[in-house]
């Protein structure tokens, strides 16, 4: 699994920022690609050629778009491979959103736009399926203005619904890989 893959120094040379640029840097090969492995996987997909784009194994502090993360095509937006787990099961994920500090977690598309992608893709359900919307844009208690929310709930809790009230871009999308 790329970013997780224990065997990836021994295909593409171990990553040095002074000798070896194009070198990576191993995952641990439990099945989940977590923390630094999500930075080192799009690395390790334009390694093996499955991916365009010259990305670097070398910056695993942060998401760097066009370095460790492709820009999207879509009004700033940015992939980034994340990790949850659902229901007890760990599951990997692209996440479709804005670029910030803790990775893509700011909404990019409006609770309508979302439901019809969800409805094309998947289930139409936001909080099941292979396509989910991410926690940060859910309304728990109230405790977000209304008109900036893309779900009336947390992910996990069933039953959830857009909000189609809230028209902009409040949406971040999780797509289960």
């Amino acid at each position: 699994m790329p970013g997780d893959f224990d065997n990836a120094e021994g295909f593409w040379g171990t990553y040095n920022s002074s000798t070896n640029l194009t070198g990576t840097v191993n995952g641990d090969d439990n099945g989940v690609i977590s923390g630094s492995e999500r930075y080192k996987a799009w690395h390790h997909l334009s390694l093996a050629e499955v991916y365009s784009g010259g990305f670097s194994s070398g910056t695993t502090s942060g998401l760097v778009v066009g370095v460790n993360a492709p820009e999207a095509a879509y009004a700033s937006a940015v992939y980034c491979i994340v990790t949850g787990t659902i229901n007890g099961d760990a599951e990997n994920r692209v996440r479709f959103g804005v670029a910030s500090d803790g990775g893509n977690n700011v909404g990019i598309v409006s609770a309508l736009a979302a439901s019809k992608m969800d409805k094309k893709l998947d289930d139409g359900d936001p909080s099941k399926g292979i396509v989910r919307v991410n926690a940060s844009t859910y309304n728990n208690d109230n405790a977000k203005p209304n008109g900036t929310v893309c779900t009336n709930g947390h992910y996990t809790e069933s039953d959830l619904s857009f909000v189609y009230a809230s028209t902009g871009a409040v949406c971040v999308m999780d797509f289960e890989i």
